[in-house]
């Protein structure tokens, strides 16, 4: 099994260990956070090599499903303002679970051509599947 081992980041501006992420960006090879620190609010950026990312993640198939699903629910966005209203009002409700849940329901019940099957794992709950990935777009806009 493969292990993590845990490393102490200083802040490059005051040398702190106490810092918050605010973005992140990652590929097959990177996971970049961008911080800032709690005690000089420096802004710095940290690095990962992402080699045996896929050994504690999700492996590229559920990476293709998630975007699959992510780029289908934006390409709805921006069509439906309808739609971008619903989700704006779940992004202010801080994604509460029984707001997301109705969102949800609401997505497969109004927009069930666009959430064919083929953009789900095998096995998987749909109504989940999806629940997980609008709720992490949900917290990226918040």
């Amino acid at each position: 099994m493969a292990t993590i081992e845990p490393v102490d980041i200083e802040c490059p501006g005051c040398g702190g260990l106490d810092y918050l992420s605010f973005d992140e960006n990652y590929d097959d090879e990177w996971i970049t956070l961008l911080c800032e620190c709690l005690q000089c609010h420096a802004k710095f950026q940290i690095n990962y090599r992402a080699v045996g990312i896929d050994v504690i993640g999700i492996n590229r198939e559920e990476r293709e499903f998630r975007r699959n699903l992510k780029n289908t629910f934006l390409s709805l966005l921006e069509r439906d303002r309808n739609l971008r209203v619903r989700y704006n009002n779940l992004i202010e409700s801080a994604c509460e679970q029984s707001k997301l849940n109705n969102f949800v329901t609401f997505l497969l019940r109004n927009y069930s051509g666009s959430f064919v099957d083929e953009l789900f794992p095998a096995g998987k709950n749909k109504k989940e599947y999806l629940a997980d990935v609008i709720q992490a777009l949900c917290i990226a806009e918040a």
